[in-house]
């Protein structure tokens, strides 16, 4: 297993922005396209509270040795924990996760403008596996693994390999969406913390700016991209 403090974990990769019209340039290169969901960025950790201690992580057992656990915050060594209801809790005690599994979700509760979506935490990645790293499985691998894991309960966001533009635009009729990502199917999660960088391995079109709110993306310069 590798060892990599929870601290640490993140995507090295700094996301590429781009526009809607340069989405076609991406069919065909072996990119994974995901919702971009309007959210709060969570780790769902199974742990029976040995592992987090062991690298200084105090979060709150949720039941079922559950911890929730806020990404932003814990990159800060702020305070950590998601306030997800019970009822988050008892849905996720349903699948099995195996124990020192970390999930990135996104919860949805606090920051979307649909009230209709309710309570739910949908997860799109994957950093540890059973005790296991799997940053170093490429994009494609990682969500495999996640796929086996998500059900009713713990969904995926929509996802394709093709047509991200047609993709792209039915995220607009959803309004706790902000776009779409795309992630290169065999690229893994690096491990150098010290500092992000554009490779182009992570790089998201939005239709709108998303969290505060209801304002349309508007044209900005656009990053050089080597495909």
């Amino acid at each position: 297993m590798v060892k990599m403090p929870l601290n640490k974990w993140r995507f090295v990769d700094s996301p590429m922005e781009i526009k809607k019209f340069m989405l076609s340039s991406f069919e065909g290169k072996d990119f994974l396209a995901q919702q971009k969901l309007d959210g709060w960025c969570t780790y769902l950790v199974k742990d029976d509270g040995s592992w987090l201690k062991s690298i200084n992580i105090h979060g709150t057992n949720r039941g079922d040795n559950l911890f929730f656990l806020s990404k932003r915050e814990l990159s800060k060594g702020g305070p950590t924990d998601i306030p997800v209801s019970s009822q988050i809790s008892n849905e996720i005690k349903k699948i099995h996760i195996p124990p020192k599994t970390v999930l990135i979700c996104e919860w949805m509760k606090r920051r979307t403008q649909d009230t209709s979506i309710g309570e739910k935490l949908f997860v799109y990645d994957i950093l540890y596996y059973n005790g296991e790293w799997v940053g170093n499985l490429g994009a494609m691998d990682r969500f495999q693994k996640v796929i086996s894991l998500s059900n009713e309960s713990l969904p995926i966001p929509d996802w394709t390999k093709t047509k991200f533009a047609d993709f792209y635009e039915k995220q607009k009729s959803f309004l706790w969406t902000e776009g779409i990502v795309l992630k290169k199917i065999n690229a893994p999660i690096k491990g150098n913390f010290s500092k992000s960088e554009d490779s182009g391995s992570l790089i998201k079109c939005k239709w709108r700016s998303g969290s505060s709110g209801r304002d349309i993306v508007t044209d900005r310069l656009t990053p050089a991209l080597t495909i």
